[in-house]
């Protein structure tokens, strides 16, 4: 029997950049990049209004004459006046919309020496001071890997964790899981154990929360955590997030459904041991109901999971059987010619793998319906290519079930362009 393939990484749905993020995955498997976060690009940074004092302002006019009249240095000392805390605030309120500008300005804020300082204000500032460093912090990681990296060295992780076990407010919350996010969905963040351990403690706590804001995004965070590699899928497993993720695939709120598919995709793209833990959460028969889902996007994205269930071990094959994971895509087939396109034909491909001939007859009939209602042949061929399944085609045209070797050898003539006679 040929051994089932995982699908190659598909192209992330993000631009390319400080911006981008690219998800791990085995010669196996593949993260799909569907679906992205409900926050624009834009709110990597974020200025903030109204100003806290009418004395100090920074706005796109005058970013610039700031940093080039030396002001970032006095701002810095301002900041740590700890006897004056509306000080505090006053000159973290101008760093952070000095941060919210060209990468130039944000810069300048870190040479300035400002992250340290921003970074002890988040464990010792007043409420307000510690919610406008942590949203001055958002910036400055927001800017890229470099500037992320000297926030990471600083410590901020930690005191970011601190602030969500104490009584802070939804926004500060909000707050602190955008710059935890920031921190791991710029290109080639490279964290400790620890520190991803710490990240995914942030992202439970934040997942529980009754704001399907903060739920949403956590769970790109905890996405975004997982696309750090097995070791980051590692700590989201071991943090204990995988069945709280998979709980909110049942939410109301599509922003929720949508991130938690994602950070579960992430999690399906790992080891057949990381899969295996979907699948004690019960996941794969929510997969299976939102094949239906209206959203085009959170239906593709459950294909996708879908296969690469069916790429696992044959006990996890057997699950997605168990729970009737084929008669939906079939359903899906007849109703959505658009899954053309996505993990669908993988998925098909890899049940033609197995040696059941009711269920290779399933599978053919699938595909057969596929082909005649999809306006893409061409691509459907590359994806069952791609897939291993013309090769097992051209092996099931010797199947000893007479039904299993015509109806291989019709696809092979018919759609996939191969003669009678075979190679």
């Amino acid at each position: 029997m040929i051994q089932s393939r995982k699908l190659p990484p598909l192209p992330a749905a993000t631009s390319s950049g400080s911006s981008s993020k690219q998800g791990s995955s085995t010669s196996r498997k593949s993260t799909q990049m569907s679906l992205s976060p409900h926050w624009t690009e834009k709110e990597r940074k974020k200025e903030r209004q109204p100003t806290p004092t009418p004395t100090i302002g920074a706005t796109k006019m005058n970013r610039a004459q700031l940093v080039e009249g030396g002001v970032l240095p006095l701002l810095v000392r301002c900041m740590d006046r700890g006897e004056s805390p509306q000080l505090q605030e006053a000159s973290a309120w101008v760093i952070t919309n000095i941060a919210s500008g060209r990468s130039e300005h944000t810069q300048a804020v870190v040479d300035a020496g400002a992250v340290g300082v921003l970074v002890g204000l988040v464990s010792t500032g007043s409420g307000d001071v510690r919610e406008q460093a942590v949203w001055a912090l958002g910036n400055i990681v927001g800017d890229g890997a470099r500037c992320r990296d000297v926030v990471l060295k600083q410590g901020v992780i930690p005191p970011l964790v601190d602030l969500l076990h104490v009584n802070v407010s939804t926004s500060l919350r909000r707050q602190v899981c955008w710059v935890l996010t920031n921190l791991l969905r710029v290109r080639g963040a490279r964290l400790t154990d620890q520190q991803r351990a710490q990240c995914a403690e942030a992202f439970l706590v934040l997942v529980a929360s009754l704001h399907p804001e903060v739920q949403a995004d956590a769970l790109w965070g905890a996405a975004y955590l997982a696309d750090l590699g097995p070791e980051g899928v590692d700590s989201v497993l071991e943090a204990g997030l995988v069945r709280e993720v998979v709980q909110r695939l049942y939410s109301d709120e599509e922003r929720v459904v949508a991130a938690a598919l994602r950070a579960t995709g992430s999690i399906a793209a790992g080891t057949n041991e990381q899969t295996e833990a979907l699948l004690q959460a019960g996941a794969v028969p929510i997969y299976r109901d939102l094949l239906q889902h209206p959203s085009p996007g959170v239906a593709r994205e459950a294909a996708w999971i879908l296969s690469n269930v069916t790429a696992g071990t044959p006990a996890q094959i057997q699950t997605a059987m168990d729970v009737q994971v084929v008669p939906a895509l079939i359903a899906a087939v007849e109703e959505a010619t658009w899954l053309a396109g996505s993990g669908l034909v993988p998925c098909l491909a890899r049940l033609l793998q197995g040696e059941d001939a009711g269920m290779l007859l399933v599978a053919l009939d699938a595909l057969n319906n596929l082909f005649k209602k999809s306006p893409e042949r061409r691509r459907l061929t590359q994806g069952v290519e791609s897939s291993g399944g013309l090769e097992r085609l051209r092996a099931l045209k010797q199947h000893k079930v007479a039904q299993v070797a015509r109806m291989s050898n019709y696809l092979l003539t018919t759609y996939l362009w191969e003669g009678s006679q075979g190679e």
